[in-house]
């Protein structure tokens, strides 16, 4: 349940292993777009002692396509990319990789969950390196099954590990898909798991 994965999609696209500070601007901006965007879903989190140590964001299948509105709202208020810009020492395949990243994603998605007239997206979910082990993301995973129990919609994720694909079999989700997101020019293919916890019936 870790945010930072030994392999991560994050890692993966800045193209960077030791310079910490660079990911984590890359991180808050991506967290920024997420926020920014709220109207298309709904952030829930969980606190340890008052302090936020986790949090998933979920979008209703009504949601999840980004306008042009969005994008340019977003960029107004973040700025671009901090890797797309000039002299920022990300590797050089970073902006296509979050390219193939932001184009795949979306049309497997919609691929994959066009014959569900409803569903909930489990866009990210994560907890602070410190609060690992304490039961703080399973809260959130049962949290979000017993949501769509109740009204009885699909659950879809992706994840880029199998150690994470292990865990959400646990929690009943299934695997349908696997692909490899690879940027032109770019021989490193990053694998994505694409997975459906269905329906309750």
């Amino acid at each position: 349940m870790n945010s930072i994965h030994e392999r991560s999609i994050v890692y993966w696209i800045d193209n960077i292993d030791e310079r910490k500070d660079k990911l984590y601007r890359n991180n808050i901006w991506c967290f920024g777009w997420l926020i920014v965007n709220r109207s298309r879903g709904v952030a829930i989190g969980v606190k340890d002692n008052d302090k936020l140590v986790g949090c998933m964001i979920l979008i209703p299948s009504s949601r999840t396509k980004i306008g042009i509105v969005s994008i340019l709202r977003t960029i107004m208020k973040l700025g671009i990319p901090p890797l797309y810009k000039s002299k920022n020492g990300y590797g050089q395949h970073a902006k296509n990789r979050l390219a193939a990243q932001a184009d795949a994603l979306p049309k497997a998605r919609d691929r994959i969950m066009k014959k569900y007239k409803r569903w909930i997206y489990l866009q990210c979910i994560g907890v602070h390196s410190s609060a690992v082990g304490k039961g703080h993301g399973k809260k959130l995973l049962q949290f979000l099954i017993q949501t769509a129990d109740s009204l009885n919609v699909p659950l879809y994720l992706e994840t880029e590990s199998e150690s994470n694909e292990a865990l959400y079999k646990h929690f009943g989700f299934r695997t349908v898909e696997k692909i490899h997101l690879c940027a032109k020019n770019d021989t490193v293919k990053q694998p994505m798991w694409l997975m459906i916890k269905d329906a309750k019936i």
